[in-house]
Formats: structure tokens, sequence, C-alpha cells
């Protein structure tokens, strides 16, 4: 759809550039994060590289130019199946303060002959029938792109021969741009100061919302959760946003949907949006680019990677002045826990989670729940390949991977990863199936050996000193946006009456949707009130506001 709409744009000419200064780097580096992983997965090589005499900052259209590139490096990984994708960018030479660069897509792939060469860039045409049925598209993607080269004033051409790949070469003339681009929405900007900065995050798993939060929280930026894209329209309504990380799959509305009704919107149409995904298809990935996404965010994320990628779009002015946000949990939160250095798990990676989760025995905590999420997820996906059905198969891979990533369960993740490249390359996945089914079956047993969290205290029933103790620390813990160790609520359960059990099931309700900013907003009352006032009924009365 927005293959033709830019087609239709173009073709009345309604469809005009954004010049704007832009850092060549920057570019490059978002062709990267895009497309790298995606030959990885392929076995593919890929490289990027930049001639001597290539300007560092340019004027132009820098998103109109990554549409470009997207698409000619989407195809290429698309129609190769061994050998390497490479980007060549050089210098012809400079006419005053405007350089004639040359961008060269290279691959080794299946190629074309002279008769699908001719009609290659004709709209809703492609190069050949059987091609077009085996790989798919709207057969628009290099009739815009050779339309949008021309509308900067260049050409995009080829070079091809069947069986020995394909050269893609656009030449373009863009004006040297004399100092780095001044702080907006239109590129990248390294260097960034995030402390302080609002930052929406759309995604549909728990797990996966708690562990991006903790790490943002960590950066020092101000954190709203929603759990798919229709909650994300409303937060942005509602409040100012630095940036939105936006997951691909999920509910409701899905992240694509999401972010083209946001580029609707005059007033979020620079507002970065950063695509969440555990890894995609090439044409996802194009997908993710049309859609008016911003940049690409891989799962699994560790703190390196969102920082570095929130740093290309966010840059407070004043951030280093602000105070620093609150730090790890202080030991005795911890509640007598080993150091979080001797935690150790086989299949597992928790150097990312214990950094950022509070402690060990909140990474335990996230580890046992994650089990939980994921108990029947082996059998899930056996039962969807073994019934015929693909769309279920894929969808359960995917969350799988993700959360597997996120948590640090390296072995599952590997075995979701290599189960997905399977089916797509459409191979036996009965191999890969096993694997994972072992891996799977490993992370819950580990998981399984793990001490509890804590030693439960002693408490007795109805006991109003003991439940308003406990609540104080789970808030505590809330506040913070850290984990509540199962036997704290454990405790407050023994501590409460028997009438006053719908405290603890609305409150274990919020924490198994990970929606601490619920939790807290409910204990507020009982900490503030005194005497306390009633309870709350159970969570199936609870009212969607609370939700």
């Amino acid at each position: 759809m927005n293959d033709i709409l830019d087609h239709s744009r173009i073709e009345a000419g309604h469809l005009s550039l954004n010049i704007a200064p832009f850092e060549l780097a920057d570019l490059l580096a978002t062709m990267h994060t895009l497309f790298a992983h995606a030959a990885q997965i392929q076995g593919l090589g890929f490289t990027i590289e930049t001639g001597a005499q290539v300007p560092r900052y340019l004027l132009g259209d820098a998103l109109r130019l990554q549409q470009v590139l997207s698409n000619l490096l989407g195809n290429a990984l698309k129609f190769t199946h061994q050998g390497q994708v490479r980007l060549q960018v050089d210098c012809l030479g400079y006419e005053g303060s405007w350089a004639r660069l040359r961008w060269t897509v290279q691959d080794t792939g299946i190629g074309m002959d002279a008769a699908t060469r001719a009609r290659l860039f004709e709209p809703f045409v492609q190069g050949d029938a059987s091609i077009a049925r085996r790989y798919g598209g709207s057969g628009l993607g290099l009739a815009i792109s050779r339309n949008l080269a021309q509308l900067m004033g260049g050409h995009l051409d080829v070079e091809s021969t069947a069986g020995a790949g394909s050269t893609f070469t656009l030449d373009l003339r863009l004006q040297v741009a004399a100092t780095a681009p001044e702080a907006s929405g239109t590129a990248p900007r390294p260097g960034a100061r995030l402390v302080g900065a609002r930052v929406l995050v759309a995604e549909d798993q728990p797990i996966n919302r708690q562990v991006i939060g903790d790490m943002l929280r960590l950066l020092g930026v101000r954190v709203t959760l929603a759990a798919d894209g229709r909650e994300a329209l409303g937060h942005l309504a509602e409040a100012d946003f630095d940036a939105v990380l936006m997951d691909i799959q999920m509910p409701e509305m899905d992240g694509l949907t999401a972010t083209r009704l946001i580029r609707e919107n005059p007033a979020w149409v620079d507002l970065p949006v950063i695509a969440l995904t555990a890894g995609v298809t090439v044409d996802e990935r194009a997908r993710i680019t049309d859609s008016g996404m911003t940049d690409l965010l891989p799962k699994p994320v560790t703190l390196e990677t969102l920082g570095a990628t929130l740093g290309r779009w966010i840059d407070l002015p004043g951030a280093d002045t602000l105070p620093a946000p609150p730090g790890p949990a202080p030991d005795n939160w911890e509640r007598g826990a080993a150091p979080v250095e001797s935690l150790t798990v086989p299949g597992f990676d928790l150097g990312s989670l214990l950094q950022t989760g509070g402690g060990q025995a909140e990474v335990i905590e996230l580890l046992h729940r994650f089990a939980v999420a994921v108990r029947n997820d082996a059998q899930v996906i056996a039962a969807a390949l073994a019934g015929g059905d693909r769309a279920q198969a894929d969808r359960a891979i995917h969350r799988l991977k993700g959360i597997a990533g996120n948590l640090g369960a390296v072995d599952l993740h590997r075995a979701a990863a290599r189960l997905e490249a399977e089916l797509r390359a459409g191979h036996d996945p009965a191999p890969a199936l096993e694997l994972l089914s072992e891996a799977h079956g490993r992370a819950l047993d580990r998981i399984a050996e793990l001490p509890p969290t804590a030693a439960a205290r002693p408490v007795t029933a109805a006991d109003p000193a003991a439940v308003r103790e406990l609540l104080t620390e789970i808030q505590a813990l809330l506040v913070k946006g850290l984990v509540v160790p199962r036997s704290l609520s454990d405790d407050l359960q023994a501590a409460l009456s028997a009438a006053d059990q719908a405290l603890y099931l609305a409150l274990k309700d919020r924490l198994d949707r990970f929606d601490y900013p619920a939790a807290a907003r409910l204990l507020e009352p009982y900490l503030s009130a005194s005497p306390a006032p009633p309870l709350l009924p159970p969570p199936t009365q609870v009212s969607d506001d609370e939700r």
C-alpha cells in the first residue's frame, strides 16, 4: 500500500523532498542495522565501504535516500543465496560545493538476462513471472527507486548477467554541508544525552517490557509502557515523548500500522520511531522502512545497543545538568541473596540482566516468571507444525526467540533462531525442532534448580503490622520499577485475613502482567490512610482505567 501511495504521489508530482543536513556515517550505520543481521542469518557476507574522498556531511533528503538504498539492499539479499552483498560509496569528483557521489549495491545472486533488465524499472512489472511467484513483491520498489533518484537529480541503473549477480549504481549530485546537522528529527545524531528523556515502549510481551524498561531507567530515561500499538497511540495523544520503541508483531494493533498512523499526524512526523524486532525477513525490513520507522533495534536488546540507538536520535540540551537516575537497589533489598557476580546458570548469559535487574533475587524472579511464560512453547510450536498451521508456528517461534534473547537464554534463543531460519529456507524443520525442544527442556530444568529468592519470614495471619511492613517493602520496589520477589507476595497473602485476600489477588494480577505503575497505585491508599481503607474487590472487578 505504501508503495502504491508513493508511486501515485510521484506520478501526480505531489511528492516533495525534505532537504536538510545529514551525516553520511549515520545513514550507513542505519543500513548496517537494517540488513547485517538478515545477511548473517542467510550465511552471506555483508560489507559497507566508503571511498577516501567522500564528504562527511551532506545536504539532501536522508530518508528518501535511505528508502532507495533499502530497496536495493533488500532485493540484493532476497535474490542472493550464497556469496555476499556489498554497498560502496565513492566520490567521483567535486563541482564547487557539490559532490558527485556513486552508491553501488553489488551482489553475487541469481542475476538476470537482458530481457528482464529491459523491463525491470516498469511499475507493477516484475522481471520474471516464475521469480515473482517464488519471491513475491509489489513490482513497484525499483520503479519508485528510479523515480526518487530522478527527483533527487540523479540516476539509477543496473548491470547484470544471469547466474552471475547484479550491480545497481545510484549516481547523485549532493551539496556538501559545512558543519554537522543541527538537532532535528531528520537525521541521527551521535553523542546524544539521554538523562531525562521520555521514551514510550510498545511491546506486547510483559517480560520484554520489564527488561527494556529496566535498561531505560538505568540510562536515566523516563519510561512509559504500552502493550500494543493502539495503547501507544493513546499515550502519544496524552503526553510528549522524545522517542518510541515499537515492537513489530503485537495484538490489537501491530507496530507497522501504529507507525503509519503516527506519521499521518503532523505533530509526530519527526518523532523517532524505532522498530523492536527479534529478526525479520528482508521483505519485512523493507516494510519497516516504508512504514516510516526511523531506525531498527534488534532483539535481544542490550544496554549498549539500546543507548547507542537512542543516542542517534535523542539529544536533550542541558541533560548533563540533570540529577542522576536512581541507582541499583541497595544490598538489603536483595533479602540476603548472594552477590550478583555468583549467579551462573548453564545455557544463560545473565550479565545484562544482573546489570539492570536490581539484584540477584530480582533476576531469579524474572527467570521463574520466564519459565512460566514459555513452559508450553515447544509443544505449541510442534503441534502447529504437525497440524500444518505455519502462521501459528511462526508467531510462537518469533515470540519465544524474542523473550529468550532478552532474558539471556542464549541456547534457547539460538535454537529458536535456527528453527525460524530452516522454515524460511523451506527445509525439513524436524532436526531443528528437536534441538529447540531439547534446549527448551534444559532451560526450564536449569531454572527449576535455582534456589528460592529468599526465605519466607514468619508472619501471623491477619497481622496488621506485618501487612503494613510488607506493603511498604513491596511499594519501595514498585516505585523503582524493580521485580517484586514471589516470596514477598506470598508473605503478604499469609499475613492477610481470609476476608482481605482480594487485595492479594488484585496485586498478583498486576504483578503477573508486569503493570508495576498500576500495582503501585493500588497500594497507595493502604500506606497513606490510617486506619486502612476497605479493601478493593477481586481483579475481575477492577476498573479498565486501573488496568
